[in-house]
């Protein structure tokens, strides 16, 4: 087992050669070529997110090179770094500005990755829409950016404006044409005023067919809960959810 605080507390205050000697240290945990991602991986990214942005490119760049394929990094070792680290944030064992750092290196490593991930993306559109939605007023999360990639990538129309308010997801989905609503959902304030806009969501979209899929923390944390937004589909995985999506409409991937 990982001992996060003391590896953390160690690396404190390191110097730059100290910083360079535990970045060769961690390239031991750099995937076999051709293996899988696995929990050594994570808590060997998450570390180097806290230390600085040149050795979670780096070790990405290990990642690529041994084999992983880019939607696998995407998938599995982003995402369950984001976990790793949100679980550290939650025991204390990273100060707020600290783990507001790391989550803006590894989101960072999302641009980084993302011309990659579309060297293979598709080169006709689908003729379909989608309105992605998170916290009213906040910033687009790690996991809402993923999801924009996958449907952008299969050839989707992406809109996914910041709306300060109810009011103003109203407003948008009324003026244009969506086929399909996601919301990503972080907190049980954010899913109970969803599940009070959702019956005025449906009845004031321009498209009276729109069909609305949820994912988010929430799903991973509480996804029972998610069950009193009455919505069309629920998942945590953004390719996933790219399968249900085209599934609704129809389509197959």
């Amino acid at each position: 087992m990982f001992d996060a605080e003391g590896s953390l507390n160690a690396w404190r205050g390191t110097s730059n050669a100290e910083m360079s000697g535990a970045m060769l240290a961690m390239r031991g945990a750099s995937p076999a070529v051709g293996g899988a991602l696995q929990e050594s991986h994570f808590n060997a990214l998450a570390q180097a997110c806290v230390l600085s942005q040149t050795m979670a490119t780096d070790m990405v760049h290990e990642w690529r090179l041994a084999g992983v394929e880019v939607d696998e990094i995407y998938l599995v070792g982003i995402t369950e770094t984001a976990q790793l680290m949100g679980q550290w944030w939650c025991e204390d064992l990273l100060d707020f500005a600290t783990a507001t750092l790391s989550f803006y290196r590894l989101h960072q490593l999302l641009y980084e990755l993302s011309p990659y991930f579309f060297e293979h993306a598709s080169q006709e559109g689908q003729g379909l829409s989608c309105f992605m939605v998170g916290e009213f007023g906040g910033q687009h999360t790690l996991g809402l950016f993923m999801l924009t990639e996958f449907f952008r990538r299969d050839g989707w129309r992406v809109r996914s404006d910041e709306c300060e308010d109810g009011r103003d997801l109203l407003r948008i989905v009324a003026s244009d044409w969506f086929d399909v609503l996601t919301l990503s959902i972080s907190t049980d304030r954010q899913l109970d005023l969803f599940r009070r806009l959702m019956p005025f969501i449906r009845k004031q979209s321009a498209n009276p067919n729109l069909r609305i899929m949820a994912g988010g923390p929430m799903a991973s944390w509480r996804p029972e809960a998610m069950k009193v937004l009455g919505v069309d589909v629920v998942d945590k995985d953004a390719k996933r959810a790219l399968k249900k999506a085209l599934a609704l409409m129809g389509r197959a991937i």
